[in-house]
């Protein structure tokens, strides 16, 4: 249970890494402030401040940190992913229950989207190298396209493409897959389970960052 904490964490921090790496692209930020004064809120020197000397303060203070965590840990259950049934851009049928036992990187994308263009080809080259031990499915969320399907399916060919990817033309996918902003990719482990997503850009170290940690949950 300790590992799945530690993932939802290393999940967080690269949402957030993401959507900075994107420079804008998928959502914009207010910047936060941050007093890094040395004053307290009375208006003294905070050096003259009551601070933990004993030994025996500092410890039961982290013992009591570590207990809240451990409490924390317990309670992380991840939900199986819900599975669906699209239309590839073949025209065949693609059930996302296929994959179980195998690593699912579950990307919402549209064509229009720069961003999502650019992250392909790592996932490309991430797809051929586990030769198919992890699966990179793409979701094109046809109800925010502006051009019509069968430019869809010609933009997609073009690129050379081998992964698996559908069309939601209802767009009823997220509903279960809730989506802000593309790209974002949602992570499924071996076990059908829904372990969080990712919003922005993902970068190869990103890839392998996540696939070490998927492994170790479900080797």
């Amino acid at each position: 249970m300790k590992r799945l904490w530690l993932l939802s964490v290393m999940l967080l921090v690269m949402l957030l890494a993401a959507c900075s790496n994107a420079g804008g692209s998928v959502e914009e930020f207010d910047e936060v402030s941050v007093d890094t004064s040395a004053e307290s809120s009375n208006g003294e020197d905070a050096s003259t401040q009551e601070d933990i000397t004993e030994d025996e303060d500092v410890e039961g203070a982290l013992e009591d940190v570590s207990a809240d965590s451990e409490e924390v840990v317990e309670e992380v259950v991840y939900e199986q992913a819900y599975d669906f049934t699209l239309t590839d851009w073949q025209d065949n049928e693609v059930t996302l229950s296929d994959y179980e036992g195998k690593i699912v990187f579950l990307n919402v994308f549209t064509t229009w989207c720069t961003y999502c263009d650019q992250e392909m080809p790592v996932f490309q080259e991430n797809y051929d190298a586990y030769q198919g031990d992890v699966v990179f499915l793409l979701v094109d969320y046809f109800v925010s396209e502006r051009d019509p399907e069968s430019y869809v399916k010609s933009w997609y060919q073009e690129r050379g493409y081998t992964m698996p990817m559908v069309i939601d033309l209802e767009g009823a996918l997220v509903t279960k897959y809730p989506v802000r902003a593309f790209p974002t990719t949602y992570i499924i482990d071996r076990l059908g389970r829904n372990l969080g997503a990712v919003e922005g850009k993902m970068t190869a170290e990103m890839v392998e960052m996540v696939v070490e940690q998927v492994n170790e949950l479900t080797p």
